[in-house]
């Protein structure tokens, strides 16, 4: 019987890949593992850091260009089989590919996980978002809270940073960290037909997956994607409120995504 074809969701944080995870696996045709790459097992039904624990010579394996390659297969075969026939959905964000990298391999060169992604015919969803100063704010509070899954409310902001600057070259940073790496997984995925491009600010509608979006993924995906209420709800903290400073930031951001390396 052939493997179900994996779908992976593409991200940096704070774009709403866990909602859409949910959104996704609502019907029960296809099964969330999470984070697979997260140091926290709890956030991954199969995590990759605990495969890699029981795979001979693993550092040797980690460095070694063969090596990666044969343990991202083995990996994937075993997430394949824990599947049980149903489609897995897993999250990999764009800061997570060094996890599994050779030693002599070039930053900017296609990882071997991703790679063996495309020898199977994954379906990556693209994700991201269009407004990216709220994203690097959203990444700036969750630091703060600690909160990266679940709601975020006015109360669960810290006073030291409440209504206070954002440091612009933190946010500039950030900005830029988040923006190349989105360039380049984008570039990683250049002429490969089975990629769906979705923006967080249209694929979700009052809490629920929007039906054009739903529509889209049914279609790629080959099952029916229903939209439902979802368990993860945007932060209903006032960014504006939280950082003082947001005007300047939204200037860093919009100054950044038109630079043609994605710095100021």
């Amino acid at each position: 019987m052939d493997s179900p074809r994996i779908i992976c969701v593409l991200s940096n944080p704070r774009s709403g890949s866990t909602a859409l995870r949910s959104a996704l696996c609502t019907g029960g045709a296809l099964r969330d593992f999470g984070e697979i790459f997260h140091h926290d097992p709890s956030q991954t039904a199969f995590p990759f850091l605990e495969f890699l624990r029981r795979w001979p010579d693993p550092v040797g394996a980690m460095l070694d260009y063969e090596g990666c390659i044969a343990l991202a297969r083995a990996y994937l075969d075993q997430l394949s089989f824990e599947a049980q026939g149903v489609t897995p959905v897993i999250d990999i964000k764009h800061n997570a590919w060094g996890v599994l990298r050779p030693l002599w391999q070039f930053p900017h060169d296609r990882p071997r996980f991703l790679a063996a992604l495309r020898a199977r015919r994954a379906v990556f969803i693209f994700l991201r978002r269009a407004n990216l100063a709220d994203q690097v704010i959203s990444y700036h509070i969750a630091n703060h809270t600690n909160i990266w899954h679940a709601e975020i409310s006015m109360d669960d902001i810290p006073a030291q940073i409440r209504g206070r600057n954002m440091d612009p070259g933190q946010a500039s940073e950030i900005c830029s960290l988040f923006e190349q790496a989105e360039r380049l997984v984008a570039r990683f995925c250049d002429n490969y037909p089975q990629i769906i491009r979705l923006t967080y600010e249209t694929v979700f509608e009052g809490g629920v997956l929007a039906a054009d979006a739903a529509e889209a993924l049914s279609q790629v995906l080959g099952t029916t994607i229903t939209p439902v209420d979802l368990p993860f709800r945007p932060n209903r903290a006032d960014k504006r409120q939280v950082v003082a400073n947001y005007d300047q930031i939204c200037d860093i951001a919009e100054k950044i995504r038109r630079s043609p390396n994605g710095t100021l």
